[in-house]
């Protein structure tokens, strides 16, 4: 999956528009428009500023081999790896606010 394929499904899968997209930030809705469609590329800023937008690394955005469901999924199972498939109340409200697309449905909250 190339970078403007990526930005682009990503930004689908926030569920935000590109004018939404383009003020967060600060660049046209053409800006994003060009970037999604391939005819243009953002600049370093501007990819970090997507990364953290998507909450996805630079680095995975980047690399054409790299897939982000893969990426994702490595990420959902470390994750469950390391809690031992039980997580408190707290630690839940931490991960919302931390990996929102990352719910694995096979942990167990405890409270």
């Amino acid at each position: 999956m190339q970078l403007y394929e990526k930005l682009a499904w990503l930004r689908r899968e926030k569920g935000i528009s590109q004018l939404t997209a383009a003020e967060a930030l600060k660049v046209s809705r053409q800006a994003i428009s060009r970037w999604e469609v391939g005819t243009a590329v953002p600049t370093t800023d501007n990819l970090k500023y997507l990364s953290e937008l998507y909450d996805i690394p630079v680095d995975v955005l980047l690399d054409d081999s790299q897939d982000i469901h893969a990426w994702r999924e490595n990420q959902q199972n470390r994750i469950t790896k390391s809690m031992g498939h039980r997580v408190s109340r707290q630690r839940r409200s931490e991960l919302r606010r931390s990996w929102p697309w990352c719910w694995p449905s096979e942990l167990e909250w405890v409270s």
